[in-house]
């Protein structure tokens, strides 16, 4: 997860869709092969504007006694004291790294195995980024978070531009975590991973799906930093050490992981409510369907296209919230597998070329990106609880990962990945000749049909 690929923002809300793919190439994610879909639903009757209008009411009225937020007026980031809003440092930050953006540190796979030329390097990179360390030291003292985003009609035009200054920033404090590990600061890089791990759940209050995958991307750099220290952590009380109780509080941080979960289902009600959005734009011309046609392709010179009748969008816009609702409730799953079989098996047959636009074949890449990336946290949490283990019996494996409950992990994590009927916990192979903890991984498949193989992170340093 140390690629230095960058990309550009401003991001529109119904732009998700069509860019989700090249974020998740961006993330240099493992993604299998997006379901066939063989099934097609007939396309729904069009009644009059009025009658559409009113079966569309009532949807909205059902989402919105569920408690879910569901119009664009119900998205918004809460008041925040300028004073304890972390989002303003990060801005800050990104900003300055994206000044720098023909800085040779970019061009640099960092890890752990870089030969001393490259150190140096990376060194003099993230001395000339200090400032920008800085500021994020000055974010993690802050509670709230207001991103500044401004929700308004059209939703199309919702910009996010943070989001390329975050992940900038995300790459620097990997960084900052592998060369103060080099440098013998575990305790700095222990604190650079609780950084990076703060960073990713801030992203994630953007309500948004490509916010989600960037959060994603952020939390898998801390769970990829954490599990390549684990094995040869220092923790103790000598000069450098990651103190017990720092590694405690970092394992207790990481497994607190249902504000993923939550982002995963919230992204999908944003993306509901855009279609919302959406059809009122056009219906109130407000929103010209070529400008959509342009927004949601990225093609400048689309043609100009007729503005569809209102009973048409309308019952468009909710044969699409029920599907979007459909895989709402899947988002809520809490393995992939359980996600896979309950999306619907087909997308719905539309009627106005305007609200194709907005269809997007399949959410399997993000659901894999989703459920992976939680895996790999839940890994690397697992690890750096079982180094914490190690640190205080003399060096040895614990017995089984029972052994760390509840001292070193509150409860043994579930696998995301394993099938339904499979046992849920993560694995531990203590024998193995490099020991690790394990995911099954079967909700995975590789590209061709081949199985992808499981997830692990080794306990112990590699032997050569």
């Amino acid at each position: 997860m140390s690629s230095r690929a960058r990309i550009w923002l401003p991001l529109s809300v119904l732009a998700i869709v069509a860019i989700a793919v090249a974020v998740l190439l961006y993330f240099n994610l493992s993604s299998p092969r997006q379901r066939t879909i063989t099934i097609s639903k007939p396309q729904a009757e069009v009644r009059s504007a009025a009658e559409a209008r009113k079966a569309l009411d009532a949807r909205i009225a059902a989402y919105k006694q569920a408690g879910e937020p569901t119009l664009l007026a119900d998205f918004h980031e809460p008041v925040v004291d300028p004073a304890d809003n972390m989002a303003e440092p990060v801005i800050a930050a990104g900003k300055l790294l994206e000044k720098a953006d023909k800085d040779p540190f970019w061009n640099i796979d960092v890890g752990l195995n870089l030969k001393d030329e490259q150190w140096k390097q990376v060194d003099a990179a993230l001395d000339r980024f200090a400032p920008a360390l800085a500021l994020m030291d000055q974010a993690e003292t802050r509670n709230g978070v207001n991103w500044g985003i401004k929700f308004e009609s059209p939703s199309i035009g919702i910009l996010l531009r943070p989001l390329n200054g975050a992940r900038a920033l995300a790459n620097v404090l990997q960084a900052a975590a592998f060369s103060a590990h080099h440098q013998g600061r575990d305790d700095q890089a222990i604190h650079r991973c609780g950084q990076l791990l703060a960073l990713g759940r801030g992203v994630d209050e953007q309500p948004f799906l490509v916010s989600h995958l960037v959060s994603l991307g952020i939390t898998s750099m801390c769970a990829q930093a954490v599990s390549d220290l684990a094995p040869t952590l220092r923790i103790g009380a000598g000069d450098g050490d990651a103190s017990p109780q720092q590694v405690k509080r970092l394992v207790a941080a990481m497994s607190d992981d249902q504000w993923l979960s939550a982002g995963f289902a919230r992204s999908f009600m944003a993306e509901r409510m855009s279609i919302i959005d959406t059809a009122d734009a056009l219906i109130e011309h407000r929103l010209d369907p070529s400008k959509l046609a342009a927004m949601s392709t990225g093609k400048k010179d689309a043609a100009p296209a007729a503005m569809p009748p209102d009973a048409e969008l309308l019952t468009d816009a909710g044969t699409m919230l029920d599907h979007l609702t459909q895989i709402l409730v899947a988002a809520k799953s809490t393995r992939l597998a359980d996600f896979r079989s309950k999306v619907p098996p087909s997308v719905p047959t539309l009627h106005t070329s305007a609200m194709r636009l907005l269809l997007a074949p399949t959410f399997d890449r993000a659901a894999v990106s989703h459920y992976g990336d939680l895996t790999r946290l839940r890994l690397a949490t697992v690890a750096l609880a079982v180094r914490c283990w190690m640190a205080d019996h003399n060096a040895q494996l614990p017995p089984s990962l029972d052994a760390l409950v509840p001292e070193y992990l509150a409860a043994i994590p579930d696998d995301p990945l394993t099938a339904s009927s499979a046992p849920a916990k993560l694995l531990y192979r203590p024998a193995a000749t490099r020991p690790a903890v394990v995911s099954a991984s079967v909700g995975l498949t590789a590209r061709a049909g081949k199985p992808s193989g499981e997830l692990s992170v080794s306990l112990t340093p590699a032997t050569h």
